[in-house]
């Protein structure tokens, strides 16, 4: 299943993007042009979710070759997908109140 996101490419630029998890992997597949990021199970260091604002849920995956931050779209059923991530990336997997 895909999960709709906007990644944040720069201080005030985000893309649309999609993210699937299978086989101990993260695929972030932008909307638009572009390369697809794979993330495999021993790249990931955590991945932390949190909310800065009641209506958006927002995550930031701790990898080895950078840090990706991102703002889930409303739709996305934030605890079918937090229990797919913990499913396969186990105590890695955060939620935050901050």
């Amino acid at each position: 299943m895909a999960y709709n996101f906007r990644l944040r490419l720069g201080f005030f630029r985000t893309e649309r993007y999609s993210l699937e998890v299978f086989l101990k992997q993260l695929v972030l597949i932008p909307a638009a042009n572009g390369d697809m990021i794979v993330l495999g199970d021993k790249d990931i260091e955590s991945i932390i979710f949190f909310k800065r604002k009641l209506e958006t849920m927002e995550f930031e995956i701790n990898a080895v070759g950078g840090l990706y931050m991102g703002i889930l779209e409303e739709a996305v059923d934030i605890s079918e997908l937090m229990g797919l991530l913990k499913e396969q990336f186990g105590n890695r997997v955060l939620l935050d109140y901050r």
